[in-house]
């Protein structure tokens, strides 16, 4: 399960931002939506919600998501040299637009609870 995503240097993102699904909630709250994981002391939220004023970054947060998801799962398509399709740095974040984002998943796997982390920091060109 997933713990929390910090974004950074992304689209409109610029300084790190962190999406956690860890409850902080002591007295309760909607224990429906909680999963309380065995062998750890973690308590996650099995979905969240994302608002924020139009133009926040909602959907940039989501659109992270997704370049997680490509680089895990088709950046060994691409050779070396060539142009990451998914590099979009935040170019109103000063002069680290020209530093590669960065994405990192704190993820725990319930049977034994191992709690790992993935780091990513995107680069233009592999």
């Amino acid at each position: 399960m997933i713990l929390e995503i910090a974004i950074e240097n992304f689209r409109s993102i610029g300084a790190e931002q962190i999406l956690s699904f860890c409850s902080t909630d002591s007295r309760g709250g909607n224990l429906g939506n909680v999963t309380a994981l065995p062998g750890s002391q973690y308590r996650v939220a099995k979905s969240i919600a994302l608002y924020g004023a139009n133009a926040s970054g909602k959907t940039n947060a989501l659109r992270a998501l997704w370049v997680v998801r490509m680089m895990i799962g088709s950046s060994y398509r691409l050779g070396e040299g060539e142009s990451i399709p998914w590099y979009d740095p935040c170019l109103f974040y000063g002069e680290n637009h020209t530093a590669g984002s960065r994405f990192e998943v704190e993820f725990i796997v319930p049977m034994g609870g191992v709690n790992t982390r993935f780091l990513y920091r995107s680069e233009e060109r592999r």
